[in-house]
């Protein structure tokens, strides 16, 4: 048991350097950038949507051990997955679609929209790191199977996938994160005009990230 900890722990690290880091790292950087993060801040968002992502991990590999892995090769691969890239892809669009809006509108309910999910936005931060997490991706579903396949207990389950989940969170995404956090403290940025660009050209390349997340999964299930 410890041995294979060790071992989803390092592939955790593996994976976070690579597939985690392609699919978390544009949308993290675009949300830290559109909210004008502070190195700080950019730390408690990357911060909270890893806690996030790592407690769906754990629920997933509490079911993988009380459930088995024909629940992910089967339903949760190819049936539940279009809706929940679905409304990811959904969820994204619509940040970057308030960013983009920014103040300069007369909609009371945008308002209210930008007022929960970008003023309050640790709670954003959170659904994002949760949706993410649930992204049905390849190499997460071999790792569920693997673990569905050899955990006697559901704890078992909770315990391997939280050990491949803390592995993703050694990835280059916390420096980049911070990163992003310090371009927002650029003196050029000061410029409340040019920032604003900034900010919107941010938001549009969520926007973007989230239609390409939709056209994806659309023309996939066509096919």
């Amino acid at each position: 048991m410890i041995k294979i900890s060790i071992n989803l722990f390092l592939t955790g690290i593996i994976f976070g350097t690579g597939p985690c880091l392609a699919t978390c790292g544009p949308i993290l950087i675009s949300y830290i950038t559109a909210l004008k993060k502070s190195p700080k801040g950019a730390l408690i968002s990357w911060l909270l949507f890893s806690a996030s992502r790592i407690f769906v991990y754990a629920l997933l590999g509490m079911s993988a051990g009380l459930i088995g892995s024909s629940l992910y090769q089967g339903y949760y691969w190819q049936k539940s997955s279009f809706v929940i890239w679905i409304i990811g892809g959904l969820f994204i669009c619509l940040l970057g679609l308030l960013v983009v809006i920014g103040k300069n509108t007369h909609s009371k309910y945008c308002l209210k929209m930008q007022d929960v999910f970008l003023n309050k936005d640790k709670k954003s931060i959170i659904i994002l790191g949760l949706v993410i997490g649930l992204f049905p991706c390849i190499p997460l579903i071999g790792i569920i199977s693997y673990i569905s396949m050899i955990s006697v207990r559901f704890y078992q389950g909770i315990v391997l996938m939280l050990c491949f989940g803390l592995g993703t969170i050694i990835s280059p995404l916390i420096f980049l994160s911070l990163g992003a956090g310090l371009v927002t403290k650029l003196k050029i940025l000061r410029n409340e005009n040019i920032y604003v660009w900034l900010q919107k050209a941010a938001g549009i390349v969520l926007f973007s990230l989230g239609v390409h997340i939709l056209v994806k999964t659309i023309t996939g299930y066509i096919r």
